[in-house]
């Protein structure tokens, strides 16, 4: 299939639709937005686009916590605080009563010593009644010892099924909810950390892939580009992924792979894995038709070392993907100098898959 390359601008087509609709300039507005033009969530995008009347703060902010419930963490936060003062009231109170209840055991146990060593003559009744009083006050202590460990158990539970709720949060803002992989805004988070000492960048490559011919399937109800499909190629991919090197969902059939090396033979092995991946795959449902239909991506890669920036880094990515893109379907490209100025490092070496 011929891959016919479209680049809409969605930053233009966001704040167009933001500013005729009225909406408010906030983050999650804007997130929200950028992720039902930009395709990566088919089954957001078809609810945007067929809402109904005026786009409300509460009516964004209701499909927000559907798609994007990261966004609204704070009645999560709110709804911890108020465990965690309940759970530290009645846990407070259970400590005072143990100190209460430990009070009146020192002073059962202080009558039966006193009792036991008077240099009276020992009386039978004294040491009966003694061991009785004794007895039961330490039932007594058991029991409430019991109330205070079961106590500190439910608090332990109830802290961790908190905790579990925090860090879920925390990882949706990092994770594409559709694919499982990373998203946009943990992509962007990798590029800087490329970066974080500028005079020596991580030794990695940046892969820039998309599906081919991702423009001409069918965007109807029959859609293969559903989420569950999306779901499918996410797991693909992973598949394809044996080392764990960083996968991101960024667009409308595209991707990025930030490899931990600069040598080219290991990342065409890398994308080798990725093909055999996706090459089991296969699309039942497409716009011309084509049953069974095989899944390919073409690839642009740049290495770290020869950008100066993660702005650069992604640039010249996204060049090499171009040129994989204008040469078919099933290409890869690396970026290479217009005069490259260490013969080691003109990466261009590969002219195809």
């Amino acid at each position: 299939m011929k891959n016919i390359k479209q680049t809409p601008s969605v930053a233009l087509r966001i704040a167009t639709l933001m500013d005729r609709e009225r909406i408010e300039s906030l983050p999650r507005n804007y997130e929200l937005i950028y992720d039902a033009y930009s395709g990566s969530n088919p089954d957001l995008m078809r609810e945007f686009m067929a809402f109904q009347g005026p786009k409300t703060q509460g009516a964004l902010d209701e499909i927000g916590r559907k798609y994007l419930p990261h966004q609204h963490e704070e009645s999560v936060l709110a709804k911890a605080n108020d465990t965690m003062q309940s759970q530290m009231f009645e846990f407070l109170k259970l400590i005072q009563n143990e100190a209460s209840s430990l009070a009146e055991f020192e002073k059962a146990v202080s009558e039966a010593s006193r009792a036991m060593s008077s240099d009276k003559e020992i009386d039978r009744a004294a040491i009966a009644k003694s061991i009785d009083r004794l007895s039961k006050a330490t039932e007594q202590q058991a029991r409430n010892n019991k109330t205070l460990s079961d106590a500190a158990a439910a608090q332990n539970a109830a802290i961790g099924d908190l905790k579990k709720e925090m860090d879920a949060i925390e990882a949706r803002k990092w994770t594409d909810p559709v694919t499982g992989l990373a998203n946009r805004r943990s992509f962007n988070k990798t590029m800087v950390g490329i970066y974080a000492n500028p005079n020596k960048p991580a030794a990695c490559g940046l892969i820039t892939a998309e599906i081919d011919d991702f423009q001409n399937f069918n965007t109807s109800g029959q859609s293969p580009w559903s989420n569950r499909t999306l779901q499918e190629i996410g797991a693909a991919l992973k598949g394809g992924n044996p080392t764990r090197q960083f996968i991101a969902n960024l667009e409308k059939g595209r991707f990025a792979f930030v490899v931990n090396t600069e040598n080219p033979d290991r990342v065409t092995g890398f994308i080798t894995g990725i093909r055999n991946a996706l090459a089991a795959k296969r699309l039942l449902v497409t716009r011309k038709n084509l049953a069974n239909e095989k899944i390919t991506m073409s690839f642009g890669i740049a290495m770290a070392s020869t950008a100066t920036s993660a702005g650069d880094l992604i640039g010249q990515s996204e060049k090499a993907l171009a040129e994989a893109l204008r040469a078919g379907s099933d290409k890869l490209r690396f970026y290479s100098f217009g005069e490259a100025p260490d013969k080691q490092r003109n990466y261009q070496i590969y002219a195809s898959g």
